[in-house]
């Protein structure tokens, strides 16, 4: 269920294409982290309660009837309630504990998000900006946005070394992200808002995410899959380009997307945002005009003379 719940939001990820921005000005950029300070004040009461019942009332009455725009996203996209909130809070207690301290540091982080906008600005001149919303969901996806909203799950992005990834289902294990790639994090959705497409096949998919991480990374230098990539080698990259190469043009297949790995084949997940980063990393690196090509990543306005372009695979 949570895997068909993941591949939904997905969905819904990718096909929020043409956004109403809250800003084009970086220095405006609105950072909301209301929902996590909401979010420790119900989870400090839960400890003074016994019964199920007094806890729903807490998580209802602290949480969810004072949340934000970007929390009541969540809320609707997820068809979340106190039941379901406070079921993922009492599976995931050690978790939770490693993070406190992280997600009320995400003020701090503020100056790196607004410098990782105003690269993006100086890249792409058009560029507008949604308001972003820090909560604490549900441990089952680190964003989404729609509209001029972008949700960020601290629950799945702002872990420490030490946190207890165990506490995660299998398949998020290796997506969730920690607190010093934030800023990368909120870059790449940042590009999705700039981006007019909405992907119907498996080849736009790919470079909708990743052409995003593919742009997050050159203007930090950081990449949230790292440890994908790392786990890519030159052989594997070619294994998996000859079979991805052959469903191009099908509609969006959750495999090649999804956080799941293929552990009979050793294989990691999120192959699908691999070969699209490659495809934009080949097209950049040949393109004659290196700032045209970055506006036409970003743009997507044509995926398949970007494909072409790259000569990825040929």
């Amino acid at each position: 269920m949570k895997r068909i719940l993941y591949f939904a939001f997905l969905v819904a990820h990718l096909a929020a294409s043409a956004q109403s921005f809250q800003t084009t000005n970086p220095d405006s950029l609105k950072i909301n982290t209301k929902d996590i300070v909401n979010f420790w004040v119900a989870y400090d009461r839960l400890a003074t309660v016994k019964t199920t019942a007094d806890s729903l009332k807490i998580v209802d009455q602290f949480y969810l009837r004072k949340a934000t725009r970007g929390l009541k996203l969540y809320q609707e996209l997820s068809r979340s309630d106190a039941s379901s909130f406070l079921a993922a809070i009492c599976t995931h207690p050690r978790l939770l504990q490693s993070i406190r301290a992280t997600t009320l540091a995400i003020p701090t982080y503020k100056p790196s998000i607004l410098q990782g906008a105003h690269k993006l600005k100086q890249i792409y001149p058009a560029s507008g900006f949604p308001e972003l919303f820090f909560c604490v969901g549900k441990f089952e996806v680190a964003g989404n946005r729609t509209n001029d909203i972008l949700y960020i799950g601290v629950e799945l992005t702002c872990l420490t070394k030490d946190s207890p990834r165990d506490e995660l289902i299998p398949y998020m294990q290796a997506a969730a992200g920690t607190i010093d790639q934030v800023e990368v994090v909120c870059l790449h959705e940042m590009v999705h808002y700039q981006q007019q497409l909405d992907p119907k096949t498996n080849l736009e998919a790919a470079l909708v995410e990743g052409g995003a991480e593919f742009i997050a990374h050159y203007l930090t230098g950081k990449s949230t899959m790292q440890s994908v990539f790392d786990r890519v080698d030159s052989s594997l990259e070619k294994t998996i380009w000859a079979e991805f190469s052959r469903q191009l043009d099908k509609p969006v297949d959750s495999y090649w997307f999804l956080a799941t790995g293929d552990a009979a084949r050793q294989r990691p997940g999120m192959l699908g945002y691999v070969m699209g980063y490659r495809i934009c990393e080949a097209y950049y690196r040949k393109a004659p005009d290196k700032a045209a090509a970055l506006q036409s990543i970003i743009r997507l306005r044509n995926p398949r003379a970007i494909y072409e372009g790259s000569g990825y695979g040929k």
